[in-house]
């Protein structure tokens, strides 16, 4: 080693701890910049954002609070039964099923190449009738022929007009009628055997299904076929707890009908309305409703001070409070009434975080 060679190797080494030194205290002003912050600094993180005012304005609207509901007619189901005759009741003969209502004087079916004759009436067979006889299945008879379009001109005793009444329906029919005369001249007993009619109490139904078959044994009393009828009530879905009273809108294939609640078991809502629905009914439970067009806010819009209510109208950058009186609610919105307030009027419903500029 020379002598020159010495000091050369002590200045690197001092430019060496120089430069180490200065990168250390380069990376501690970093990381302390990094970490170290000012009382003003900290304020401003957990300050609130600057919010900027959601308006909207007041309107003049029909404010409505209804809910949907599902709704499903209740179905009767009503059995049509033959009261029987002598011998064995073997079918012969039976028509399609019906749609609609039962015409008075409809033949179902054939027993023994004998029509049974569905005619209306509540009263079930339960004697044959004689000339001169009185009674209540005398009146019925003479009305359900008359329902038939056969008038007997009678009321409440058999004579000669329910007979020609009868042999009428039956030549319309095809067949004989059931009438048995006895004796001769003017002491002739003409008796009318009511064995092949069927009272049915309303001829009203939506369906009736024909049960027996041909061949078939029917038994006396048994039904023979099934009168499927649309009730004007309804059992519906989509609210809860609802009471007896209030207001239900149906619409059916037959318009709108103004129905009320008969209120509500097991998550149903009874509804009973004037007439039966046709077609799958819609419906909605209003529970209010304005009369016409009123002065509405968005329901956000409305503040309550203690027991005041108001509203915030915007103009500008100035907001002031506005007393109210309020009414209806639904849809989301509510109404509203004050000399102070005006359709076109914007009233403040929220906040937002302002943009960032």
């Amino acid at each position: 080693m020379t002598y020159d060679e010495h000091p050369r190797r002590a200045a690197r080494r001092r430019l060496l701890v120089l430069a180490l030194v200065l990168a250390l205290v380069a990376v501690g002003s970093f990381v302390a910049g990094r970490s170290f912050s000012t009382p003003a600094s900290e304020a401003a993180k957990v300050a609130p954002p600057d919010l900027s005012r959601i308006t909207a304005p007041v309107e003049r609207r029909r404010i409505r609070d209804a809910t949907p509901l599902t709704c499903t007619p209740k179905i009767t189901e009503r059995p049509l039964r033959w009261a029987g005759g002598g011998g064995m009741a073997v079918v012969t003969s039976v028509s399609d099923d019906l749609a609609g209502s039962i015409p008075a004087g409809w033949v179902p079916l054939y027993v023994q190449d004998r029509p049974i004759v569905v005619l209306p009436g509540r009263l079930p067979v339960y004697r044959s009738l004689r000339t001169g006889a009185r009674g209540s299945d005398v009146l019925q008879l003479q009305d359900a022929l008359a329902a038939a379009g056969y008038p007997t001109g009678e009321r409440g005793r058999m004579g000669a007009g329910t007979v020609r009444a009868l042999r009428s329906l039956y030549t319309h029919l095809g067949a004989p009628p059931p009438i048995r005369t006895s004796g001769r001249g003017k002491k002739a007993t003409i008796t009318i055997d009511q064995g092949e009619f069927v009272f049915v109490d309303r001829l009203r139904a939506d369906t009736v299904r024909i049960a027996a078959t041909v061949g078939q044994v029917l038994e006396p009393g048994k039904p023979f076929a099934t009168a499927t009828t649309r009730t004007a009530s309804l059992s519906c879905r989509g609210a809860a707890a609802v009471g007896a009273g209030l207001r239900v809108e149906v619409r059916g294939a037959g318009g709108t009908q103004q129905c009320r609640t008969a209120g509500s078991t097991k998550g149903k809502v009874a509804v009973r309305c004037p007439r039966p629905t046709r077609g799958r009914p819609t419906a909605e439970l209003v529970r209010a409703q304005s009369s016409g067009a009123v002065l509405a806010v968005p329901s956000t819009a409305v503040v309550v001070r203690g027991a005041q209510t108001v509203v915030r109208v915007a103009t500008g950058d100035t907001v002031r409070e506005v007393p109210v009186t309020v009414g209806v609610a639904g849809g989301g919105y509510t109404a509203v009434s004050s000399t102070a307030l005006s359709a076109g009027d914007e009233v403040v419903v929220g906040e937002r975080e302002a943009d960032p500029a």
